[in-house]
């Protein structure tokens, strides 16, 4: 399984800790949301320190497989990922690479067979349910949701309300891009909404601010619990439980009272 992956995995634990060796057996505390930083053609190791992941997002250049060594050199303890679009076309995933990030017009044969590979599709929130829900069908390990910041940064109520729907739709982790300046009670609302992992683009990434959001995400609560929307059954829309009609009264009853 991806690394990245497992580590969504821990995000979602909830269980109390168990006390002694096995408390520590890992040396990492779980993280409160996964945080991803993007990066492009330059790499500058100290900024990505306080990520939990890194993905190479398609630059001015198509990579080379020198560079993806050198990537894996300088962030081989890390968990790190392509974009589609960022190598040549039917390249395969380089050495070390753990995930893959597709938008949904990749092609099927694009994917990686192995599932060690994470699968990442960006999805889009303005999309047909039936369609959002369709993702659990796919071969998709996370979804990033590409268009949360198009009506600004700012983390509004209305934004809320449609993580939140999509959230209920998938069952698998969800990602939502952030800028530098999100605050701590966003944060802490994103992940009430369901969200688990939160994406920083380049250029912040590139001004050493995952290290500031690093520290806001360690410093929110403890999750209180486990999102049961996960794991739910999906009910269509319209399937909501309705009264039965009453039924019609029986035309011989009325002899009674003669």
């Amino acid at each position: 399984m991806s690394k990245l992956i497992k580590l969504f995995e821990r995000a979602t634990e909830t269980t109390s800790q168990p006390m002694g060796f096995r408390a520590n057996r890992n040396n990492q505390a779980a993280p409160k949301l996964v945080l991803v930083a993007e990066a492009q053609d330059t790499i500058i190791p100290e900024t990505f320190e306080a990520a939990d992941a890194v993905v190479i997002m398609p630059g001015k250049t198509k990579l080379n497989g020198n560079y993806f060594q050198s990537i894996n050199a300088d962030l081989s303890e890390k968990a790190w990922g392509v974009a589609d679009g960022t190598m040549r076309a039917g390249a395969k995933p380089p050495d070390g690479c753990d995930f893959i990030v597709f938008s949904a017009l990749s092609p099927v044969a694009s994917l990686p067979e192995d599932e060690t590979t994470g699968k990442i599709l960006q999805l889009e929130s303005s999309m047909d349910d039936g369609l959002i829900r369709a993702v659990n069908d796919l071969p998709v390990d996370a979804v990033v949701i590409a268009d949360s910041l198009e009506d600004g940064p700012t983390v509004t109520l209305h934004r809320l309300m449609i993580l939140r729907h999509v959230t209920h739709l998938v069952s698998v982790p969800v990602i939502v891009p952030v800028i530098a300046g999100v605050t701590a009670a966003e944060l802490k609302a994103l992940r009430e909404a369901g969200v688990d992992g939160v994406l920083l683009n380049a250029a912040d990434t590139a001004a050493g601010k995952a290290k500031d959001i690093k520290k806001l995400i360690d410093a929110l609560p403890a999750r209180p619990s486990r999102k049961k929307t996960k794991t739910e059954a999906l009910l269509p829309r319209g399937s909501a439980y309705r009264e039965p009609e009453p039924e019609a009264p029986d035309k011989d009853d009325d002899d009674d009272w003669e």
